[in-house]
């Protein structure tokens, strides 16, 4: 059978290959070579631990990270809806001074036009 021809088979002729991929794009890589599904992976270091991996001390980082992240979520509180009014009436202030503000600063443009004229 030819290698240059696509067959389904798993007895068709079949070639080891090697990547050398940089760690930025390796994700990209295997998820975009995983999607044609034309090849397969094979664990060169079926002898190592989850442990010794290389990529274990990012995977800890990780999970450290989501447990801070849900420590913070159990201990923050809602707002009450009285802070909520609050917070509503602030921000209606805040929308009226910048309201407020771009009209004058128009009107400060038509005064330096009539002035340069």
């Amino acid at each position: 059978m030819s290698p240059l021809q696509n067959t389904p088979f798993r007895s068709a002729d079949m070639s080891m290959v090697q990547l050398f991929v940089y760690n930025e794009i390796s994700r990209e890589v295997v998820t975009a070579l995983g999607e044609l599904g034309l090849c397969q992976f094979r664990d060169l270091n079926e002898d190592v631990s989850a442990f010794q991996r290389y990529f274990f001390v990012q995977i800890e980082k990780a999970g450290m990270m989501v447990h801070k992240l849900d420590l913070n979520n159990t201990h923050l509180a809602s707002p009450s809806a009285s802070e909520i009014d609050e917070l509503v009436e602030r921000s209606q202030k805040l929308k009226q001074q910048v309201s407020s503000l771009s009209d004058s600063y128009e009107a400060l443009q038509e005064l330096v036009v009539s002035l340069t004229e």
